[in-house]
């Protein structure tokens, strides 16, 4: 069901998402929404689906851009095709000639810049067997490139690699797999831990993580592989961003005051909402769970029945989304025991959901008296037991 017939007639193939109308999602309407956000896909499946991830692996980052360009005019200009109708061209392998058949009616100064790349490079959306060969070559080139600018020996095997890098320390192996994606134009997704560690949890729109990611790409070029690692294992990036002249937000200083060891929970639970985003709407999430302080934290702890959890995720997926969002007022909410009366204004709960909603967000918070780790998610093999030794009377804020 639609959530409303404006909705349907107006602005569906964007506010799917919202409604989540119960029935698999394809990735046209994925392409679409980011091409809405003048971004570039970012989960697999729709790269994979509208040649994007063999853009990148033929002809490098650049082909990206021009793709999502070619997208863009294809939805918002000229023909204004639907989402549904470019998805049923992929399945049916028409998605060459229909983007011609789209373009080519158009007088040549409004058909834009990316057509014309288009038809130098269509076989990019041309339907071939994968060429596994071109894959491993590509991923080997990526790994290769991201171990010698770390400093490593460009003689190494990839086997070598491998070893060595799973020696290090976990902090250290984190920043290993980060220069990967910087040697291939891109930085972490929602999906890997990277995502948090580094602050990319931080953002709140596609602008700010994109600008997030260049100013980390622009740190690697200035600075060494040694100098990067001290100081994420030392919780000093932002320190490091501003010895360059980089600039960086309150909220990225925040997720990096600790990091990778401790961190405000709301972050873990802003990650698991960005996991749930990320996913194709309709997929099975059941996959995707909070961490164990999120539980605690946020009311999860006190789903007993079938659609609480979704309940809490709605009104959390809500407050994140909305302009005024503010992550570090909601821990500060969370830990004064406020979560249902600072949430009400950004969640939008029906009447009839009150009831519930004010009995799943009561949590053991205001504790009785300071204590250094409420709200704290810690990393590792940790816990600690809020009001002392595990007991039947003691919260406890967990590793995640």
């Amino acid at each position: 069901m639609y959530c409303s017939e404006k909705c349907q007639k107006e602005a569906w193939p964007s506010h799917i998402f919202d409604c989540q109308p119960g029935q698999p999602i394809n990735t046209a309407y994925r392409l679409y929404k980011a091409c809405l956000q003048d971004a570039i896909p970012t989960d697999e499946e729709t790269r994979e689906d509208y040649g994007f991830t063999k853009a990148a692996r033929t002809m490098g980052g650049r082909s990206k851009t021009m793709l999502g360009g070619l997208y863009a005019g294809l939805f918002f200009f000229g023909a204004r095709i639907p989402p549904k109708d470019v998805h049923k061209w992929r399945l049916k392998g028409q998605l060459v000639q229909k983007i011609k058949d789209s373009f080519e009616p158009l007088p040549p100064d409004v058909r834009g810049l990316y057509y014309p790349w288009f038809l130098e490079h269509q076989s990019v959306l041309e339907v071939a067997v994968p060429d596994d060969e071109l894959i491993v070559d590509h991923t080997s080139s990526i790994i290769r490139s991201a171990w010698i600018k770390a400093g490593g020996s460009p003689s190494d095997s990839l086997n070598v690699i491998d070893t060595k890098i799973r020696g290090l320390s976990p902090p250290r192996q984190a920043c290993h797999i980060l220069y990967r994606g910087f040697s291939d134009s891109g930085h972490p997704n929602p999906v890997q831990d990277q995502w948090i560690d580094f602050g990319f949890v931080a953002t709140l729109n596609s602008t700010e993580e994109c600008d997030l990611g260049v100013a980390y790409q622009a740190l690697a070029r200035v600075c060494t592989f040694e100098e990067f690692c001290v100081a994420h294992e030392s919780s000093s990036i932002p320190t490091l961003f501003e010895r360059y002249g980089l600039q960086c937000t309150l909220h990225f200083r925040d997720v990096m005051a600790h990091s990778p060891y401790t961190r405000k929970s709301v972050w873990d639970l802003k990650h698991y909402v960005d996991k749930l985003k990320a996913g194709t709407p309709g997929d099975d999430t059941s996959e995707v769970t909070p961490v164990r302080s999120v539980t605690a934290d946020y009311g999860y702890m006190n789903c007993r029945k079938d659609g609480d959890g979704k309940l809490l995720d709605t009104a959390y997926k809500r407050y994140f989304a909305h302009a005024l969002a503010d992550p570090i007022a909601l821990h500060e909410a969370c830990i004064q025991g406020n979560l249902f009366k600072y949430l009400t204004p950004f969640a939008q709960w029906k009447a009839s959901q009150k009831i519930a909603y004010a009995r799943l967000l009561k949590t053991p918070y205001p504790l009785p008296q300071p204590f250094e780790y409420a709200g704290i998610t810690c990393n590792g093999n940790v816990t600690v037991y809020i009001g002392g030794p595990p007991g039947p009377e003691t919260a406890s804020t967990s590793s995640a």
